[in-house]
């Protein structure tokens, strides 16, 4: 299947497809649904799920987490046409260098082509607040994360003992990416500090 993705240097996921006029991208049926991003005209919810790869070009990722949006996305589709974004993550395996002159793009694989797409592992969608603390905006049922108590609301102050305001993003997918690996978060809950233990599982 042949799609029209816009390259997006703002969207944090590594692709998301959709349907426009006709052209069906649908998720599979049970596709768990869950926040999505900051779009232009507020939040942006959907499912999130996996393909086999896509390819692009000559490059070809294999096993690629995709986001599906639905809620909170049709005056973006309508506007701008595509099938897809080719987000940030994605992006990030290649080395990216835009000829406006003459409209071209060119991709290189860099020494994280090969790096594997994961979900959160907790089944926690983040966002960094202005204070460095990550704000709990979604969580998927039956993960970790759910079943350890965490609420869409909380804020994550610390991971293991180690203040938020230390770890870059890069680090904090890195993080919440190791399968099997206990983890211990301390939260801010209405102005109240509480600690939750889990052990980070794949759930995508």
């Amino acid at each position: 299947m042949n799609v029209t993705l816009l390259m997006d240097t703002g969207a944090d996921v590594p692709f998301s497809l959709h349907s426009i006029d006709g052209f069906g991208v649908q998720p599979p049926p049970d596709a768990p649904k869950s926040y999505i991003s900051e779009g232009i005209k507020g939040n942006v919810y959907g499912q999130w799920s996996r393909v086999d790869a896509i390819q692009i070009g000559s490059f070809k990722l294999d096993n690629c987490l995709v986001a599906y949006p639905s809620e909170g996305f049709d005056d973006v589709k309508a506007v701008l046409g595509q099938n897809g974004f080719f987000g940030l993550e994605g992006q990030r395996r290649f080395t990216v260098t835009f000829d406006y002159r003459h409209s071209q793009i060119y991709l290189k694989p860099n020494s994280r082509y090969r790096d594997p797409f994961e979900f959160n592992m907790a089944g926690l969608v983040l966002r960094t607040l202005r204070n460095g603390a990550w704000e709990v905006v979604d969580i998927l049922p039956n993960s970790p994360g759910s079943a350890a108590g965490i609420k869409k609301g909380d804020s994550i102050i610390a991971v293991d003992g180690r203040n938020c305001t230390s770890i870059a993003f890069v680090e904090r997918e890195r993080i919440f990416a190791r399968e099997n690996v206990p983890m211990r978060l301390s939260l801010n809950r209405n102005g109240s500090t509480l600690n939750v233990s889990f052990v980070l599982s794949r759930i995508l």
